[in-house]
């Protein structure tokens, strides 16, 4: 048999009183995954931003 592999994983998790289940939120790693993560981010809010403008047109 092969060694097991160990990983460090950080979780974000609430209880939800509806169903009666834990409900957990994937961290992602602060290296990797981040960059992709805040490029989401700045599109949303630029589309947010847009979308106020022409509210405020009309």
């Amino acid at each position: 048999q092969r060694p097991l592999a160990q990983f460090k994983i950080k979780v974000k998790a609430h209880w939800n009183k509806q169903n009666e289940q834990v409900q957990v939120f994937d961290l992602h790693d602060e290296d990797d995954e981040q960059y992709d993560d805040d490029d989401d981010d700045q599109q949303a809010e630029e589309n947010d931003e847009e979308m106020i403008e022409q509210d405020d047109e009309n």
